[in-house]
């Protein structure tokens, strides 16, 4: 199975129950995809549960969702290449944020090139990423 990993977007998509989430993990999962994700994404979707005035009710259905994925670290390799990724983006003056940098790393060292998000655009950044998008 080919790991996809799954980025912020596409799972705050599928936690509001957004049909284009839904259908695009359908997909991905009809393809025999292995569906991952890295506790950068979790860290963004906890803080932003822990923002929202559902945020016990949030915080359920993330730990739910985390129980379904593979979940990736953040280690000291995915670090060491981190720090190399977000040096070569900034010396071609196309820095994007820093948390992409370390989801992207944390895939690239799980041998993972695939990252679904509607964030393409920064992702695509990233030598050896293909950001795949899916209809919001």
């Amino acid at each position: 199975m080919k790991p996809v990993c799954l980025d912020t977007t596409i799972l705050v998509d599928l936690e509001r129950g957004i049909p284009s989430a839904k259908k695009e993990i359908e997909k991905l999962l009809s393809e025999s995809n292995r569906l991952c994700t890295t506790t950068i994404n979790i860290f963004e979707m906890a803080f932003g549960a822990h923002k929202s005035r559902k945020s016990k009710k949030n915080i359920k259905a993330l730990v739910a969702l985390t129980e379904d994925l593979d979940l990736w670290d953040f280690d000291k390799e995915s670090s060491f290449l981190a720090g190399e990724l977000l040096q070569k983006l900034e010396s071609k003056g196309t820095p994007i944020g820093f948390r992409d940098v370390f989801i992207a790393s944390i895939a690239l060292t799980n041998r993972c090139d695939r990252i679904v998000t509607s964030n393409v655009k920064d992702f695509n950044r990233i030598p050896g990423i293909k950001a795949t998008p899916y209809d919001e």
